[in-house]
């Protein structure tokens, strides 16, 4: 069975490390960011199964991230078809 793949994207970094620890500890495979840029850049390598992200976040809100997530075809593929 395919482990499920999060990418949380978050610029207050206690928040975002506590987030991170609770999920990896339901066992799920977590990556981070701290702004909509960089998790764009992950997503070019590692597509998310589920995206969790902060709104207000300075450059890049979190309606601007979603907006270019699905714009984008990593966004749009499964982990599995990529």
């Amino acid at each position: 069975m395919k482990e499920t793949h999060i990418l949380v994207v978050e610029d207050h970094v206690p928040l975002l490390i506590l987030i991170k620890e609770i999920l990896e500890g339901e066992g799920y495979a977590v990556d981070t960011a701290n702004t909509g840029k960089q998790a764009l850049e992950i997503m070019q390598d590692a597509p998310a199964d589920l995206i969790v992200s902060d709104i207000m976040m300075p450059g890049m809100d979190g309606f601007a991230l979603h907006e270019a997530v699905r714009a984008c075809p990593a966004g749009r593929a499964s982990r599995s078809s990529s």
